[in-house]
């Protein structure tokens, strides 16, 4: 699909990184490897599971690895790759 793209998670929007996964479910399928891939870049929030604070919603630092600027820069790349495949 030539022009086809997926709006990239920015650091100024994290709703954005939501709706590129709903869209990646819409356009790939919910079970899709190409979502399971975008979670694992994404999902994973703090270091250690002890320490992410209530219902799992804290990081211990937005930077690193493990920080919502890492996650970001992953779900990036990951949509990137897979705008790439659909172009």
């Amino acid at each position: 699909m030539p022009g086809f793209a997926v709006p990239a998670p920015t650091r100024s929007n994290t709703t954005s990184g939501r709706r590129a996964l709903e869209l990646l479910r819409e356009i790939f399928g919910p079970d899709s490897d190409e979502v399971e891939r975008y979670e694992d870049a994404t999902e994973v929030r703090g270091r250690l599971p002890g320490v992410r604070g209530q219902a799992g919603n804290m990081t211990l630092n937005i930077h690193g690895q493990w920080g919502i600027l890492g996650r970001l820069d992953r779900g990036e790349t990951v949509l990137k790759e897979l705008v790439a495949q659909l172009n």
